[in-house]
């Protein structure tokens, strides 16, 4: 159960992926954050996976798309809450 909490959860500011600005988008590496959240990593000027910390030079948050998937899941999933450890 940890491992889908894990998946519908942003890395970065622990809550839960929604449709909004918690959704989750993909960087080219390959990593999912929820919006917010990098809107703010990219406003710091030094644009770095916050997982993998691979440079994202040029990269415009609005253009990212969706991860569809871990939405769809966070989706079906309504009743995984984040809890501490």
């Amino acid at each position: 159960m940890q491992a889908l909490r894990d998946a519908v959860t942003c890395a970065v500011c622990s809550e839960v992926y929604q449709s909004g600005i918690r959704e989750p988008l993909a960087l080219p590496c390959g990593h999912s954050f929820c919006r917010m959240c990098l809107d703010a990593v990219k406003r710091t000027g030094n644009f770095l996976c916050p997982n993998c910390r691979q440079t994202h030079n040029n990269v415009n948050v609005e253009q990212l798309s969706v991860n569809y998937a871990l939405l769809s899941v966070s989706s079906a999933c309504p009743d995984v809450k984040v809890t501490p450890n």
